[in-house]
């Protein structure tokens, strides 16, 4: 550093300050109360971090629970039988029905069996009935 008097860059109110030993002191309590708000984020971080974490980990217990209490049936969808109220059982009806019994369920002419593929297929022809499907009122005698 030049002290000569003849110097541009030189200040002299600076130099008083840094000269100083108030200065000292107000540097150092700066420099403590810096490191106090650093440290205090810092444990703010941390705890921020570890409350994310212990909600995660309440989230996955909550999901192991729930996918452990849940039922291993599968859910059927639920059809309103509105002219019968009694609903026939599944014992009284064969596991197999022919072709002719399959179309006697529906109205004529609303489906067809056609062979797709080297494969026999039930086809809905109303698209009304095939969108919403068709719920019996009564079953057709055997």
């Amino acid at each position: 550093m030049k002290t000569s008097r003849e110097d541009p860059d030189r200040n002299p109110l600076l130099d008083g300050v840094l000269a100083d030993e108030d200065w000292r002191m107000l540097n150092a309590a700066v420099k403590t109360r810096a490191l106090g708000a650093l440290r205090a984020r810092r444990r703010e971080r941390r705890l921020l971090a570890w409350g994310g974490s212990a909600v995660a980990a309440c989230g996955l217990a909550l999901a192991a629970l729930s996918w452990a209490s849940r039922s291993t049936e599968p859910v059927a969808p639920i059809r309103a039988n509105l002219s019968s109220p009694a609903a026939p059982t599944p014992s009284a009806h064969p596991p197999y029905i022919t072709e002719e019994q399959l179309m006697s369920y529906f109205p004529p002419g609303s489906c067809t069996i056609a062979e797709i593929d080297g494969e026999r297929r039930f086809i809905m022809l109303d698209p009304d009935i095939a969108a919403n499907g068709y719920v019996l009122s009564e079953l057709p005698p055997n």
